[in-house]
Order: structure tokens, then sequence, then C-alpha cells
């Protein structure tokens, strides 16, 4: 909730708070939520500090039209380790948080 309201604190309007899809995709979570907002929904994963995302790495590929990700490094990616979407999904690390973006409706 702290992430919520640093996100209304910078003008954005938080329509909700759900569970993650993203629960358990990496070892050492200590929360995962689905931010929906008037801006975009996102993924956000959350490691206890001072545990950071600084050793992750993110691998795209495309094939067919579609996207797949897979993740390397630390912290230790679950053992399925892919997502696949039509379109793009973009990712941001700081510190122990880590940002998954909604790919839109087409």
């Amino acid at each position: 909730m702290e992430l919520a309201q640093t996100l209304r604190s910078r003008g954005f309007t938080v329509k909700c708070v759900l569970r993650s899809t993203m629960e358990g995709a990496f070892e050492g979570l200590e929360g995962a939520a689905l931010y929906r907002t008037d801006r975009g929904d996102f993924e956000a994963l959350f490691l206890p500090k001072p545990q950071t995302f600084a050793g992750m790495i993110v691998i795209e590929e495309q094939q067919n039209g579609r996207y797949t990700y897979s993740f390397h490094g630390t912290p230790r990616p679950w053992p399925a380790n892919r997502v696949d979407s039509p379109r793009p999904i973009s990712f941001l690390w700081h510190a122990n948080h880590f940002l998954v973006s909604t790919p839109g409706e087409a």
C-alpha cells in the first residue's frame, strides 16, 4: 500500500490493488500486487530490504508475432521462468521493487 500512496502523491489515481499473477515468480518475494491506475496497469513485486533486483537479467525473444520473456540471475526465478505475451512488456526495477507493465487492449 506504500507504493499506492506514493503514486497518489505523484498525481496518479489508483483505481484498485489486486493480487498479482506473478506471486512466487522469484525466490524470496515479500509480496506482489497488480495496480490499476488512470495511467495504465502494472504488476509490482517486492523483495524484503535490503535485497534488490540488481542481479536480474530479462531476456526477450520474438517468435510468430509473440513475445516471450525469461529471467536469469538473482533473485532466482520460479521454475517455469517464462512470460508469454501478444505485445511487448516493459520491465523496470529499482532497489527492492520490480515493475512489470501489463499490455493494453488492442
